[in-house]
């Protein structure tokens, strides 16, 4: 794969001679290149300046530049420089590592290799002490998307089984920061603990998701492929383990953050205990009551939290009309305020019935939530932005008859409350389908079946 396009030069910074693209993602590139200072090959992962890329992806890079200043771990590739460039077909920002010559485990999988117990064993005990050295600093550091892909596996040597590195700290978040409560919802759907869904990660969050990578890799079955019962991921049918392991998978990959062990420390000293049950049984999981969702219940929650998102949006939407004519009309303010209110919860209505009927359609059992939201929040913003053109297109009509002399401001004042109104009907989709992923369970009766 050769070196793409984006650079007209071969070398950054009179330094690094670029040699070949690794990956690519929304912006972002993966780079191997030779340090002609300390000759040795380096990775350079370099974020594309753009008019589409959002800001928030930025704040996110150079945050993790900033903290591998302050890492030094030998599992963890090494800071070398980071720095803006600029050349004559694009600008940026990049960050440059130590190249880890090793493929992740999900290039182990992909090669058809088949984790053993022993293998993953190993690979958990390395991870957690890499973790335990990341959340014992202070602050301490969440990763927050590990993954098959985040680690890698040095191929073994001798009695070696392999090292392995933990890499991407693109979504890094420290718990200085807020109280510990991130300000971006990061991570990867089905190694994502339910915390994630509510802007919440802690030290048992990692935990979470290296107990699922586990889960993948023994079973070499995506997380989210697999049945749940309250959240909690049923794997067991799927491969033959110790039942100390597997009692230890189980809690590692508990729903509630107090049922997962307290710290990487505490999870390494429990994967080494021969017996596992009279630990446990010192602190037992509450009862949980699974909770049923039919389809009348299903479409009154949806319709429900649309109308809120709908009344509020619809306000918002209609406010922007009495700033230009309560000079004249003064009384005219509640009467507009309340007409968009009322029209907002028809919106809204209109919304959620759409939306549970998709879920009742296609989604049922819930088990895809990136693909159920992705089609929900979209089809409403459609629906949301199709409808504000109409109403455009009905109010140029009136006031194009009426020969305000406002007519043009007006007209214009109308643009954002379209996009407003289509945007508000994805929000609106999308916390409805969140709301029901996060639920302890939710599912339709027996009798009724699933789509």
């Amino acid at each position: 794969m050769s070196v793409p396009d984006l650079f007209l030069a071969n070398v950054l910074k009179d330094r690094y001679q670029l040699q070949r693209r690794l990956s690519k993602k929304a912006g972002r590139r993966t780079l191997l290149a030779f340090d002609q200072e300390t000759q040795q090959p380096v990775i350079l992962k370099v974020l594309t300046y753009s008019q589409e890329l959002d800001w928030e992806k930025i704040r996110l890079f150079q945050r993790e530049a900033e903290l591998l200043q302050t890492l030094s771990h030998p599992s963890i590739p090494q800071y070398i420089d980071a720095f803006e460039f600029e050349t004559a077909a694009s600008k940026g920002y990049t960050l440059v590592q130590a190249y880890i010559d090793a493929p992740s485990l999900e290039d182990h999988l992909k090669a058809g290799r088949n984790f053993t117990e022993d293998d993953v064993r190993h690979v958990l005990e390395s991870a957690l002490e890499i973790l335990s050295y990341l959340h014992t600093r202070q602050p301490p550091v969440i990763h927050r998307d590990i993954k098959p892909s985040n680690i890698l596996l040095a191929d073994s040597s001798g009695n070696s089984p392999g090292r392995i590195y933990l890499v991407d700290f693109g979504s890094v978040q420290t718990l200085a920061s807020r109280g510990g409560k991130p300000i971006t919802v990061v991570g990867t759907y089905g190694f994502m603990p339910p915390e994630q869904f509510g802007n919440v990660a802690c030290p048992a969050s990692d935990l979470y998701s290296l107990g699922v990578t586990a889960i993948a890799i023994l079973t070499q079955t995506h997380p989210a492929d697999l049945p749940t019962a309250g959240l909690q991921i049923q794997f067991e049918d799927k491969v033959s383990l110790q039942p100390s392991f597997q009692t230890w998978l189980q809690r590692m990959t508990a729903p509630e953050i107090l049922d997962r062990p307290e710290s990487a420390q505490a999870a390494l000293r429990l994967l080494n205990s021969p017996d596992l049950s009279p630990i446990f049984a010192l602190k037992p999981s509450p009862p949980r009551t699974p909770m049923t969702m039919t389809p009348t219940q299903l479409l009154m929650d949806a319709v429900w939290r649309s109308i809120r998102s709908g009344a509020m949006f619809g306000v918002i939407c209609m406010s922007a009309f009495p700033g230009i004519v309560m000079v004249a009309h003064p009384q005219m303010l509640i009467v507009i305020v309340s007409i968009g209110a009322a029209c907002g919860v028809l919106l809204g209505s209109m919304n959620g019935l759409l939306v549970g009927i998709l879920t009742k359609l296609f989604y049922f059992p819930l088990n895809r939530f990136r693909t159920h939201c992705a089609v929900c929040t979209k089809t409403s913003a459609v629906v949301g932005f199709m409808t504000g053109l109409l109403g455009f297109s009905t109010s140029v009509n009136n006031l194009y008859l009426s020969n305000d002399y406002l007519f043009t401001f007006k007209v214009t004042m109308l643009l954002p409350a379209i996009l407003l109104i289509g945007g508000m009907m994805g929000i609106a989709s999308h916390n409805v389908v969140s709301h029901w992923y996060q639920r302890p369970s939710v599912s339709l009766p027996d009798h009724l079946g699933k789509l």
